[in-house]
């Protein structure tokens, strides 16, 4: 009938404990899969492309070890977003390189373990609980029903729209 059954995964399944993303020239991918299953990962995005489908970020991320390490400086960041997908996340950091709200985008699905999150910059939607949260720039906008520990807000913008409960927030003058 002219129809193709896919019998191999969608998502570049690796097992790398160091990956890069956007260091070298260009305008970087619309669209990258990684599944770095339960290897310790440390992550760092330089840059992607506009995402090839509105909707959907240009990098989508997951990894299940709880000492995975995420670092995103510019583009578009999608971890675990698929239905029934997770990750584990020990440290997040979202920054920027030149524009404080509009170099980065990351979000977190419901199925994300999160540690800590440093953010100096960027949008940044969680949308699951998480135990520190350090932001001195940046928007973060949170959703679902999970909880946060503590709250460092020291700058930015944050939209709380989680049923979940802050534990203690501390915000600076």
């Amino acid at each position: 009938n002219g129809s193709y059954q896919e019998y191999r995964t969608t998502e570049l399944t690796i097992g790398a404990t160091t990956q890069t993303i956007g260091a070298g020239p260009g305008a970087g991918s619309s669209r990258i899969k990684i599944n770095n299953e339960g290897i310790a990962t440390t992550l760092t995005v330089f840059g992607t492309a506009t995402a090839e489908s509105s909707g959907a970020e240009a990098l989508l991320w997951r990894g299940t070890n709880a000492a995975n390490v995420v670092n995103v400086y510019k583009g578009s960041v999608g971890v675990a977003v698929g239905a029934g997908q997770t990750a584990a996340i020990a440290t997040l950091r979202v920054g920027y390189t030149s524009n404080v709200l509009g170099d980065s985008f990351v979000r977190c699905s419901s199925g994300v373990t999160l540690t800590t999150i440093n953010q100096s910059g960027g949008t940044l939607e969680i949308n699951s609980a998480c135990t520190t949260i350090n932001k001195t720039a940046g928007k973060l906008k949170t959703g679902g029903s999970g909880a946060i520990t503590t709250l460092n807000e020291d700058g930015g913008t944050t939209v709380s729209n989680s049923t979940g409960t802050i534990t203690t927030l501390n915000v600076s003058d």
